[in-house]
């Protein structure tokens, strides 16, 4: 009977840990959208390198959300395709491209997204909204701005 009671008494005590931790008491965790640069500054994927290369100069980044000719994401030009792409002959923006388009939600956890850049070795992912516009973008940088100007950061609850 005792062994019993202490299971009980172990289940209780199990409950009310449980209830102490519930999701209202957490700690909201970092997502997207607290670190995304927004509005995104995107580029068409029809216009030239040379366009893009002067947005990048004039606003200092050195990732471009690319658009399709319907406003959808086509990609993320970097300043590393720039360098591939000197000297080519061709210089639209889509010819450069290499056709994996990753993007993350506002709501994507900020630990999930630096699992992805790690992953598949990115630096940039555009944000895109419930219609899969484009509304920012959260780059490597911003992470780690945010690791060492933040304290504490929440990304681990």
């Amino acid at each position: 009977i005792e062994r019993k009671g202490g299971q009980v008494r172990a289940q209780k005590a199990y409950e009310n840990v449980e209830s102490t931790s519930s999701s209202a008491q957490r700690k909201r965790v970092m997502c997207a959208a607290d670190l995304m640069t927004s509005p995104a500054v995107c580029v068409e994927s029809w216009r030239s390198l040379d366009e893009a290369s002067s947005i990048m100069r004039e606003k200092g980044f050195r990732h471009l959300p690319v658009l399709n000719r319907n406003g959808g994401l086509a990609g993320v030009l970097s300043d590393r395709d720039l360098l591939k792409a000197a000297g080519t002959a061709t210089s639209e923006i889509s010819n450069h491209l290499d056709g994996q388009i990753w993007f993350a939600t506002p709501e994507t956890p900020i630990r999930r997204i630096a699992e992805a850049m790690l992953e598949h070795a990115i630096h940039a992912l555009p944000i895109v909204d419930s219609d899969s516009k484009v509304i920012g973008i959260l780059t490597s940088t911003d992470i780690l701005r945010a690791v060492a100007e933040r304290t504490p950061l929440e990304l681990w609850i």
